[in-house]
């Protein structure tokens, strides 16, 4: 069952960390592949490091720890991802290509480097080989996780899906194991994560403020309040941006011309 979670959370922070770079970094086909390339290298990196970092008697403490904090890295990638790209563009601007790669292979890394050191601990048992029945289990978690996220992306705010993610990798560790630590490091992980998920929805500068992040299948919207006025963009283009009023029209135009059902947000 662990394997199973491992491979939804995986799926689950591929797909946000890619929106995130297209999204704030570069959108071009090129750069898509680039981050699927570093992935597996840094994933494959950690499968490497696996018996030099981890004792084979730790392995069943670093394979909880992972599931306990697997959705504090997926904000962390999210929260490095948007805090960089709006300290070098406050405005919006584009950022270089070299900056882009370096933010790409820092926010994977998070995630990747310990996602193989899982992979490797999971697999490894001396009276048995593991690997085939491994993988399997991670492929059958990529179906699930890509099948539950394709239908309730566009439902679901990324604060909503990261708790669902944690409460998820915690209901497999306690399922086994519920000693007063293990306890105590889940409650430390859930701070992290609602000091990270508020963090994230901060960041601007000091005249603009995130209001709202709404994802559909397209691409992501979200609202902005600058000075009186109320902006929209969508994947980090600027759409639309006047008064309180107004934007209300801008809005609903906006949202059919991407085929999108947007929620109403109270301004």
């Amino acid at each position: 069952m662990k394997i199973i979670v491992y491979g939804i959370t995986c799926l689950v922070s591929q797909t946000l960390t890619l929106r995130e770079i297209i999204s704030n970094l570069r959108n071009h086909e090129i750069f898509t592949t680039f981050f699927i390339c570093i992935w597996i290298v840094l994933t494959s990196l950690g499968i490497v490091l696996a018996s030099k970092v981890i004792k084979e008697k730790n392995k069943d403490h670093y394979i909880n720890l992972f599931h306990i904090f697997s959705s504090l890295i997926i904000i962390s990638q999210i929260f490095i991802i948007r805090k960089t790209k709006f300290l070098f563009s406050p405005l919006g601007e584009s950022i270089s290509l070299f900056l882009s790669l370096i933010i790409t292979i820092i926010s994977t890394a998070l995630y990747a480097v310990p996602s193989g050191i899982y992979l490797s601990m999971s697999s490894f048992d001396r009276y048995e080989n593991k690997v085939s029945k491994i993988y399997l289990l991670d492929c059958a978690g990529y179906i699930i996780g890509g099948a539950g996220l394709y239908l309730t992306l566009s439902e679901l705010t990324i604060t909503a899906l990261i708790i669902i993610l944690f409460l998820m990798n915690i209901s497999v560790v306690l399922k086994n194991q519920r000693h007063k630590s293990i306890i105590v490091v889940s409650a430390i992980s859930f701070v992290g994560i609602i000091l990270l998920l508020h963090g994230y929805k901060n960041i601007a500068n000091k005249n603009r403020r995130l209001l709202d992040t709404i994802n559909s299948h397209y691409g992501r919207i979200d609202i902005y309040s600058y000075f009186s006025s109320k902006c929209i963009y969508y994947n980090s283009s600027l759409i639309a941006c006047d008064d309180s009023t107004e934007i209300y029209k801008r809005k609903a135009m906006i949202i059919d011309i991407f085929t999108y059902s947007y929620k109403n947000i109270a301004y």
